[in-house]
């Protein structure tokens, strides 16, 4: 044991590295440079589209009823619900049928085509691969049933790459 006064390792004002250091890049960095992102077509937010948020004791009894439902029937009035937290809810069934899933595909709101593509519903992937969204196309490179083509086209994908790297330097 060292009988010498506490140091800290790194002297003051110099940066102190490691894995938790500050680095040279934002949150936000993803996005830049993204040569094919959302557009006026497709906004980025609910707040965007006029959705306002509503509060999480609002929609309770709803996602309850969704998580509980047996049978695409049963999902058939929440697929084109206007609250995209609903929409994305529904994303996430496993009794979503193929129609309603295409249908959740084309969502305006990202995150439930994101949801859409993670489930990876067979028959989907090639029509997702092509998303205006990087993460979204990315997110297809699991799929199964993603043709060769659409595969080799998204791993030489600049956007998909870029994503790729983040999540992995992450």
């Amino acid at each position: 044991m060292s009988t010498e006064p506490f140091r800290p390792r790194h002297p003051a004002g110099t940066p102190a590295g490691g894995k938790f250091a500050p680095s040279g890049h934002a949150e936000g960095a993803l996005d830049e440079g993204l040569t094919s992102g959302h557009d006026a077509e497709h906004p980025r937010s609910s707040i965007e589209m006029g959705h306002e948020e509503r509060p999480y004791d609002e929609i309770a009894g709803d996602l309850d009823e969704i998580a509980a439902a047996t049978s695409a029937e049963e999902l058939d009035r929440w697929v084109a619900d206007p609250d995209p937290d609903l929409r994305c809810e529904v994303a996430a069934s496993p009794f979503l049928d193929l129609s309603q899933a295409q249908h959740l595909a084309d969502d305006p709101d990202f995150v439930v085509r994101w949801q859409i593509a993670r489930t990876q519903i067979p028959g989907l992937a090639h029509h997702m691969s092509n998303d205006q969204d990087p993460v979204i196309r990315h997110e297809c490179l699991g799929a199964w049933d993603l043709p060769e083509a659409d595969r080799h086209r998204l791993l030489n994908d600049a956007d998909v790459q870029r994503v790729r790297r983040a999540l992995t330097a992450a």
